[in-house]
């Protein structure tokens, strides 16, 4: 059976929320009723500007793995859902590799640690996944075949999730 969660006067916290998923999540958040939104970005790609004007929406420049855990624990408290949609993509840190696996793994057990102490009631995790896989016998002209490419998209119904 599924349960339905009511985001009408909630409050809500999405990571990556100034990137183009994320700020039309946060527009969709707030037309159902979230009461307020609380978006934490790096902003290294995200900008506050892709957020719509007059949003019920604070701003946290946090960059997960290597922010203070106790920023993570001001932006969760009195959440009631946190959206996670923050990710370090591998081309993004192609010269620091390192920077992926501390945003992705120890960034994400810090904010869900920050959730957990916050109470939070509820967290989604979004995941947008590509594997590129390379033929053995690679030429110039063919240097890969993409395989697979997944994105999981959210759809709110209206008042509830």
């Amino acid at each position: 059976m599924s349960r339905t969660h009511n985001i009408d006067g909630a409050t809500v916290v999405v990571t990556g929320g100034c990137g183009f998923i994320g700020s039309h999540l946060v527009s969709a958040l707030a037309a159902r009723g979230a009461r307020r939104i609380v978006v934490i970005d790096s902003l290294r790609y995200g900008k506050p500007e892709n957020l719509a004007a007059g949003l019920p929406v604070e701003v946290v420049q946090h960059d997960l793995g290597f922010g203070e855990a106790s920023e993570l624990d001001g932006a969760c408290a009195g959440a009631d859902f946190l959206f996670h949609l923050a990710a370090e993509k591998h081309n993004q840190s192609k010269d620091a590799p390192t920077r992926v696996l501390r945003a992705n793994v120890e960034g994400t057990a810090a904010l869900l640690g920050a959730a957990g102490r916050a109470g939070v009631r509820k967290i989604v995790q979004i995941h947008m996944h590509r594997q590129i896989f390379m033929n053995s016998n690679c030429n110039r002209t063919n240097q890969g075949k993409m395989l697979q490419h997944h994105a999981i998209a959210l759809r709110i119904p209206r008042g509830d999730f």
